[in-house]
């Protein structure tokens, strides 16, 4: 169950048992012009959330969850809405790999439609692009 919002701070990695389709590198590549947070069951890290500001009402949604997150997936995904809505956001991208079931769970839980696909986006892989305008 969350208990605490935290700031991100890189260390929160550390605790963070990610899944396997995904990789932290993905996440440290996007630090500049973003708003993290850490999500806690206690002491361990459930999900790191939040966005990437492309521009002054564009943002690309980022998450990293843990192999453990299932059950917390509602109160995630309603805390990913809500920061949606605090940063006043127009629209809010997500890219997901397109093998990655659970990512593509997780976009259409937040709403986002179904966009197309990112032929070799990244590292050689495909990738659906996903969009919600508020």
């Amino acid at each position: 169950m969350i208990n605490r919002i935290e700031s991100f701070s890189p260390c929160h990695l550390q605790k963070l048992q990610v899944q396997a389709e995904q990789r932290q590198e993905d996440l440290l590549g996007g630090l500049q012009n973003s708003v993290l947070f850490s999500l806690f069951d206690g002491e361990e890290v459930m999900a790191v959330i939040g966005f990437v500001c492309l521009s002054p009402k564009r943002r690309m949604a980022v998450s990293l969850l843990s192999q453990n997150c299932g059950r917390d997936m509602l109160p995630i995904v309603r805390i990913m809405r809500r920061c949606y809505e605090i940063y006043k956001t127009e629209r809010v991208e997500m890219t997901v790999k397109t093998d990655f079931k659970p990512a593509h769970r997780l976009a259409k839980l937040l709403g986002f439609e179904r966009e197309g696909t990112l032929k070799k986006f990244l590292n050689g892989q495909d990738y659906d692009i996903y969009a919600r305008c508020l």
